[in-house]
């Protein structure tokens, strides 16, 4: 694929390396043009690599330049970088993320400072609509997120994810840096994607795998015809 490179990311943590890494080129690169691809590339969020996502080169580094907060990205490749060794080793993707969440959390504790007490509704940046039934949709800060509530959070979510719980039963969280407008209104996918998820979860009965394969695949055939985008979140009582 030549069109989700947007520029190479020249961080330190790569960059200055001698071993295996320094070999490595990290992009930025068109996260909604690459999640516009197939089912495989719609579960690409905010970064990815090579034994996750397999359209992704072998010595490559993708990070989503909509979620490229620059405080981040070193956070980011360390956590690919452990991710990328360990499942080349021969250790499964679960226990290869897992690994690396705990690497990247050592990092983040060793470089900031992280308190305890914190209220994680000052996640929340502005609501930005409010669906038929009353439940609100809130542009949400992402990073704040990642440092003091969880590092699994990408891109949107609500109360029934897994780990999500912080989130009010209200509410649906949307990353603020995802784009509305041209080419794909991101953050509008995105909502229709929480919204259903939520739904076929609260209403349903299903469980999260479920329910998100099945929104999944829904999100696909709106990006591949955006025209039908507004009628999607329609049916979802927009």
């Amino acid at each position: 694929m030549d069109k989700p490179y947007i520029r190479p990311l020249n961080h330190p943590v790569t960059t200055t390396g001698t071993g295996m890494f320094a070999k490595f080129k990290v992009w930025l690169v068109d996260g909604p043009w690459v999640r516009a691809q197939g089912e495989a590339q719609n579960q690409f969020t905010n970064f990815g690599q090579h034994f996750r996502f397999s359209f992704i080169p072998m010595y490559e580094f993708w990070i989503d330049f909509f979620e490229a907060n620059r405080s981040e990205q070193g956070y980011f490749i360390l956590h690919m970088m452990t991710e990328w060794q360990d499942m080349k080793d021969g250790k499964d993707y679960e226990s290869a993320y897992d690994h690396a969440d705990e690497v990247e959390q050592r990092a983040r504790a060793r470089y900031e400072h992280i308190s305890e007490n914190v209220d994680p509704l000052d996640a929340k940046i502005r609501m930005f609509h409010e669906l038929q039934d009353g439940m609100t949709l809130w542009l949400a800060n992402e990073e704040f997120i990642h440092k003091y509530l969880t590092l699994n959070y990408a891109e949107g979510g609500h109360h029934l994810v897994p780990g999500y719980e912080f989130i009010p039963e209200d509410e649906y969280w949307i990353g603020q840096t995802l784009p509305i407008g041209f080419p794909l209104p991101e953050r509008l996918i995105i909502s229709g994607h929480e919204i259903g998820e939520h739904t076929d979860m609260a209403k349903n009965g299903m469980s999260y795998p479920k329910a998100h394969a099945k929104i999944s695949k829904k999100e696909l055939e709106v990006r591949e015809n955006p025209d039908g985008l507004m009628s999607w979140l329609q049916s979802l009582g927009w």
